[in-house]
């Protein structure tokens, strides 16, 4: 019956992230590709082009003052000579982050065009759906638009910055009321205290056991920690006699003489990764009695993302009476009034057995996270503050 005594730490993350539709945009059209090289190239490369044909002509007449104040979208009319193309969205040219390495074919803008009926909302919709922004049929920016657009601006400012010591802990009724307002736009963390059920640790260790068959990527170390820094020569020898490093790849180096550290990772199903964390526990319960494994090995389902497992996600997440009255799985999720700011939110799964270490670090996309069961303490610092956090790499 050891499982059964198992501390399990379990977060399902939700992350604001601004991901690409790419998988139904195409190469430029192969007719009249001059035509589209030169309209393409005539354009800053971070610019949403929007190409109407004349059959649309007086709609995007009409649109293309909507989409003025917008610095990033240009609308313009030509007479297309693509087939069945009465609207084109040009998309920015992407900028690929994944390798230092230049890409062998550089990237190019791709295409979209609009197949949707001719009626001026509909094609509003779909342009803004297209360039990402919030334009109503006035001209004017949303109520979202205009929220996004108040945390933009304060995101980085360290004008009204918020000192806190703790977090506020709130209602689910004050969240719906206020969140936006009061911690959104201002980038204030808060703990909504009555969202979820609270979850012991057998009724987690069911859930998880009756999706054993489901898949998982697992970070296996010889600690706790499962990120760091250290210098090259550790454990690579001499600067010297390393492999040159290509000019391209060094140019983009902040500290070449620095190498990331990350755990080995193996994929696994979910029930053999929880008799792993049995073993893990066995070996604690064994070696100390302050529950400190001196073997040190730890093994840690990070980032996993549950976009193919949604019924993992419905049996962990279990609202509270309070929230049970939710229309959709969705709104058990994340509420319609935080999904309505919260664009893009993907869910990931955390899992572990709570003696993890996370480095210092800062998120580039607002988090939502909920500890369905949590054996861990979070430290969240001012973004605005590094000056007085302490991290022995920070100075690298």
């Amino acid at each position: 019956m050891l499982l059964r005594c198992v501390i399990i730490l379990v977060s399902v993350a939700f992350v604001w992230a601004d991901y690409a539709d790419v998988d139904i945009e195409q190469d430029l059209p192969s007719d009249n590709v001059g035509f589209w090289e030169r309209l393409g190239t005539s354009y800053p490369d971070e610019f949403h082009i929007f190409v109407f044909g004349n059959t649309l002509s007086s709609i995007g007449l009409n649109l293309k003052q909507h989409f003025e104040e917008e610095t990033d979208v240009v609308v313009i009319e030509e007479s297309l000579q693509t087939a069945n193309a009465s609207l084109v969205h040009l998309s920015p040219v992407p900028v690929d982050l994944t390798c230092l390495l230049p890409p062998p074919i550089e990237p190019s803008r791709t295409w979209k065009v609009y197949e949707g009926t001719h009626d001026e909302d509909s094609i509003l919709q779909w342009m803004n759906s297209a360039a990402h922004t919030f334009r109503t049929d006035e001209g004017r920016l949303s109520a979202t638009g205009l929220r996004i657009r108040q945390a933009t601006h304060a995101l980085y400012s360290l004008e009204n910055t918020p000192r806190y010591t703790e977090c506020d802990r709130i209602t689910l009724e004050e969240a719906s009321a206020g969140f936006v307002k009061h911690y959104l736009v201002p980038q204030k963390p808060v703990i909504i205290t009555d969202y979820h059920a609270k979850a012991t640790s057998e009724s987690v260790l069911d859930t998880l056991t009756k999706h054993g068959d489901k898949k998982v990527g697992v970070k296996l170390a010889d600690s706790s920690e499962f990120e760091g820094v250290e210098p090259v020569t550790k454990r690579w020898g001499d600067l010297d006699e390393l492999q040159t490093i290509p000019p391209a790849v060094l140019d983009k180096l902040q500290s070449p003489d620095l190498v990331v550290i990350r755990a080995a990772h193996r994929d696994m199903s979910l029930e053999a990764y929880l008799r792993l964390l049995q073993k893990t526990r066995a070996s604690i319960a064994n070696n100390s009695p302050n529950n400190v494994s001196t073997s040190g090995s730890t093994a840690y389902v990070e980032y996993q993302s549950l976009t193919q497992y949604p019924d993992l996600i419905d049996d962990l997440l279990m609202t509270n009476d309070q929230a049970d009255d939710l229309s959709t799985k969705e709104d058990r999720h994340l509420p319609p009034w935080m999904r309505e700011v919260l664009l893009g939110a993907k869910a990931h799964l955390w899992l572990g057995d709570g003696r993890t270490v996370g480095k210092l670090h800062f998120d580039p996309f607002d988090n939502v996270l909920h500890q369905v069961r949590i054996a861990d303490l979070i430290y969240h610092g001012n973004h605005c503050s590094m000056s007085h956090l302490y991290h022995p790499m920070l100075d690298s």
